[in-house]
């Protein structure tokens, strides 16, 4: 079972996550910032939200732009929350819905987080 694609077979729409799991690392190789490419694998253009985070580990999840053409991606920016202690193992998620032309949920993917502690 692949947790980083969800698909809709009636739609054909399909997104995924690069890295698929998203690893900070340990503590003492932390940084505050990280990226993941997110790619649309279908022909369709499509909108992308970010539906939900872990709120007590990052401060700001954006993409860089939140509609891609079919084929194409954007980044996913992630800056870790200040306040969080990188020494505690990190056991988080981003979900990112994919939405059609007609403004309906086609598909969501979640990423996990991991890493932290020593």
């Amino acid at each position: 079972f692949d947790t980083t694609q969800w698909f809709d077979t009636s739609k054909g729409i399909r997104i995924k996550s690069d890295p698929p799991i998203i690893n900070l690392g340990k503590a003492e190789k932390f940084q505050s910032e990280y990226e993941a490419k997110i790619e649309n694998m279908s022909e369709e253009k499509i909108e992308l939200k970010v539906v939900d985070f872990t709120e007590d580990v990052f401060e700001e999840v954006e993409l860089d732009d939140n509609k891609i053409k079919g084929k194409k991606s954007t980044e996913l920016e992630i800056k870790v929350d200040s306040n969080y202690d990188i020494n505690q193992p990190v056991q988080a998620s981003i979900t990112i819905a994919a939405y059609d032309n007609s403004g309906s949920e086609v598909t969501r993917i979640s990423i996990p987080v991991i890493g932290g502690g020593r």
